[in-house]
């Protein structure tokens, strides 16, 4: 297992910054690799900043990302693109995690025909949340469009709050598909103004 513990950046990726730029590459977050009280403190990711691009692969196995925080996405930022696949499953688990405006634990931009994303596999968002007046997207943010997709299925989300959103906050343009099977569970997420789950 690997430990990132207690790293701050004042700029994107307070963990992890990474680029998985062609069809060759591919990033591996797994093995219970821990990310605890990874900090940006003026940009995206407080445990990964991550971008994907040109058909590569990243996948997040089996991690724990506890008490992070950013501006954006205070667990995962992610920006997915041209083709590219992200994968969060088997057990992974965002806890504790807060932004200032969206995704407290997990922030995706999915874009363009092929990029996808999937979260499944019992990953549990756990008391994660946006602490703006403007909040979106108390446990995820997820921005898909230009024919993306984006699946979500055996996937727990608890506790959770935003202004909008308190589970899950989507921007849903010209996708291709956005699906949420009925294996998924939310409990007790809360938003202030719209969608509580």
């Amino acid at each position: 297992s690997n430990l990132f513990t207690g790293c701050t950046l004042s700029e994107s990726g307070g963990g992890l910054y990474a680029q998985v730029k062609d069809p060759d590459s591919k990033l591996l977050i797994e093995d219970n690799s821990y990310f605890f009280e990874c900090i940006s403190t003026n940009g995206q990711g407080g445990a990964g900043y991550i971008e994907g691009s040109n058909f590569s692969s990243i996948v997040i196995n089996k991690a724990k990302i506890e008490n992070c925080s950013s501006i954006q996405g205070g667990g995962i930022y992610c920006d997915i693109k041209t083709g590219s696949q992200l994968q969060v499953t088997n057990s992974s688990l965002f806890k504790g995690c807060t932004s200032s405006y969206q995704g407290g634990g997990f922030y995706a931009i999915i874009d363009g025909a092929d990029s996808k994303l999937n979260i499944s596999g019992f990953t549990l968002f756990n008391s994660c949340l946006t602490t703006s007046q403007t909040g979106q997207g108390g446990g995820s943010y997820l921005k898909v469009s230009n024919n993306a997709s984006f699946e979500l299925n055996k996937v727990t989300y608890k506790g959770c709050s935003a202004v909008e959103g308190g589970g899950i906050y989507g921007e849903i343009d010209n996708a291709n598909r956005f699906i949420i099977t009925s294996s998924n569970q939310f409990i007790s997420c809360n938003s202030k103004e719209r969608g509580g789950a």
